[in-house]
C-alpha cells in the first residue's frame, strides 16, 4: 500500500518526513518527542481534516509518542479517538485496555480497507472475514508474551492499520 505524504499537506509531509527510521518499527511506543516534533505538531495542525483529533494522535504514534497520542485519544469522544485510543494502549502494551477501547469504538468504516490492504501484506496472509482490531490485539500479545516484540510481518499489519485510519481522519473533510 503506498502511502502519499503529500496528500496531507506540505505542513504535514514535511513532520512526517522528520521519522528518521522506518515509522512504526516496534510494538512499544515509548519515544520522547523531539522539540522539533513539539514545536511542529500542534492541536490546530488538521483543522478542516474528517477527524482532527484522530489524524493528531496517528501522528503521535507514528513517532512512537505513547503519551502524547494518549493524551490527544483522551480528550477525543468519538468512535475515532476510541480507536486511537485502542491502538495506543495496544502499543503500550496495555492489551486488556486496547480491547475495552475496541469494543466502546465498535465497527467502522475504515476496517474494510484495513483488511484489504492487510491481505496485500508480504509474508502471511491474514486470514480473517473482516478486520478485528481486538483479534489483531491478541496476535500481538501472543507475540508478545512468546518473545517480548512482534515479528515484521505484525509490525507491517500495524503500518497498514495505522495508514489507513490516518488516512480517514487525516483527509480534508470535503475529500
Amino acid at each position: 500500500m503506498k502511502f502519499d505524504a503529500e496528500s496531507y499537506g506540505p505542513e504535514v509531509a514535511a513532520i512526517l518526513a522528520l521519522a528518521r527510521k522506518p515509522a512504526m518499527n516496534c510494538l512499544v511506543a515509548s519515544a520522547t518527542p523531539s522539540a522539533e516534533l513539539l514545536r511542529r505538531i500542534q492541536p490546530g495542525l488538521f483543522e478542516g481534516s474528517a477527524h482532527p483529533h484522530g489524524a493528531l494522535s496517528g501522528l503521535w504514534l507514528y513517532f512512537n509518542c505513547f503519551e502524547e497520542a494518549h493524551k490527544v485519544a483522551q480528550e477525543d469522544g468519538s468512535r475515532e479517538g476510541s480507536l486511537w485510543h485502542g491502538i495506543a494502549h495496544r502499543r503500550e502494551p496495555d492489551f486488556p485496555n486496547a480491547n475495552y477501547w475496541f469494543q466502546k469504538a465498535g465497527s467502522h468504516p475504515a476496517f474494510a480497507r484495513i483488511l484489504e490492504a492487510a491481505k496485500l501484506v508480504p509474508g502471511g496472509g491474514i486470514m480473517l472475514p473482516k478486520w478485528d482490531p481486538q483479534m489483531f490485539t491478541a496476535i500481538c500479545e501472543d507475540e508478545w508474551r512468546d518473545g517480548g516484540g512482534v515479528s515484521d510481518y505484525t509490525l507491517a499489519i500495524q503500518r497498514v492499520e495505522w495508514q489507513v485510519l490516518f488516512d480517514y481522519c487525516a483527509r480534508k473533510s470535503s475529500d
